[in-house]
């Protein structure tokens, strides 16, 4: 009969990627968000965030921030409604169609994020 198993030398793992090529994954640089951490991002970091994952500027409008003279065909957009209320929806063919509605802009802007990304959260 043996005992428990012996733990063995360290075996060194694998090197972790540094900062630049974690974010060129999308994984982000800097310090761990809990899940629970509530992300506030404003229409200024969401135009740096969505850029900076390679997403054509035409893609998207962001009200008093990155607007569009001429207008594309067809774009995502994050505007304020006339009731003080925070819009995302599409442009297309001349329409604006509001998608969702938001209480406030860091609702709004994570809401964009995740209609044009896929991913949860902004960086």
């Amino acid at each position: 009969m043996s005992g428990p198993a012996r733990p063995g030398p360290a075996r060194p793992g694998p090197a972790r990627p540094g900062p630049a090529v974690r974010a060129a994954a999308g994984q982000v640089a800097g310090p761990a968000r809990s899940r629970t951490q509530e992300v506030t991002v404003d229409r200024h970091e969401l135009r740096n965030a969505l850029l900076a994952t390679g997403i054509s500027p035409d893609a998207f409008e962001l009200e008093g921030v990155h607007e569009h003279v001429p207008l594309p065909p067809d774009f995502w957009f994050l505007r304020r409604s006339a009731d003080g209320r925070w819009e995302i929806g599409a442009y297309e063919r001349g329409v604006y169609d509001v998608r969702l509605a938001y209480d406030t802009e860091p609702e709004a802007c994570a809401g964009l994020w995740r209609a044009l990304t896929g991913r949860p959260t902004p960086p």
